[in-house]
């Protein structure tokens, strides 16, 4: 492996990803190809091993060079139905240090980040997480964070049900996180058809279900009612297929 390759891996961000394959000879053309791994100083095997997030060198100059790797860090703790990696403890310390950073981030890329994290098999426990970091704080000023709920499959339910406890209608909460985050349209109008959904009463009966289905698309009728099944509301009367 050459230097300018190494100087590459110096640069990355985690130690899980500052690691390379560097081919052996015979790989063209042969079954079995064989490499050799490099791990630049020796931490990444073990660090995925033991479910443990850390910086590649220090962790203040690491999250302080870019701002969007503060993000970045709760996206990798997702393990699937491993559960969460960990935070090194120094990497912890600086991503609660360097939270102000976080306002020379493009809306777009902390949207892209933040959207990455939401379709997480882990997705509120890592919201929780960047709660109690102080990530919303800063990325949400003013809009109130709620995590207690049974995660969803979709990222834009996720978001509707983190922000429930928003008083607001659905227009003027979506346009505020819209402004906020750089949402599409298609993701901002989702949204508050959404949180418009959260104090109506679904009506079961034949007529209402009927309409509700005539007037909704697929995708707004799934999202809506996966967004009230998550809600805790009772939602089986709806999915019938005699109704439906």
């Amino acid at each position: 492996m050459c230097s300018s390759d190494l100087e590459d891996l110096a640069r990355r961000d985690f130690t899980i990803n500052a690691m390379a394959i560097e081919p052996m000879k015979g790989l063209v053309g042969v079954e079995c190809p064989s490499g050799k791994l490099i791990d630049l100083g020796g931490r990444g095997v073990k660090d995925l091993e033991s479910g443990l997030l850390r910086t590649v060198g220090q962790a203040e100059e690491r999250i302080g060079e870019d701002g969007l790797r503060i993000v970045r860090a709760f996206r990798f703790l997702d393990l699937g139905e491993g559960g969460l990696r960990k935070f090194d403890p120094e990497l912890s310390v600086a991503i609660s240090s360097n939270l102000p950073m976080l306002s020379k981030v493009s809306k777009e890329r902390i949207w892209n980040e933040l959207q990455r994290v939401l379709s997480c098999s882990n997705s509120m426990r890592i919201v929780e997480s960047m709660a109690e970091h102080g990530i919303f704080e800063e990325i949400l000023p003013g809009i109130s964070i709620n995590t207690n709920t049974e995660p969803s499959d979709d990222y834009i339910v996720n978001l509707a049900l983190i922000c429930r406890d928003e008083e607001s209608d659905g227009a003027k909460m979506s346009d505020r996180i819209a402004s906020l985050l750089r949402l599409s349209r298609k993701e901002s109008s989702a949204l508050s058809d959404l949180h418009e959904c959260r104090k109506i009463d679904l009506d079961p009966s034949v007529e209402s279900v009927r309409r509700f289905s005539a007037t909704r698309s697929n995708t707004q009728k799934s999202q809506i009612l996966d967004y009230k099944r998550r809600s805790e509301e009772h939602t089986s009367e709806l999915q019938s297929p005699d109704h439906l």
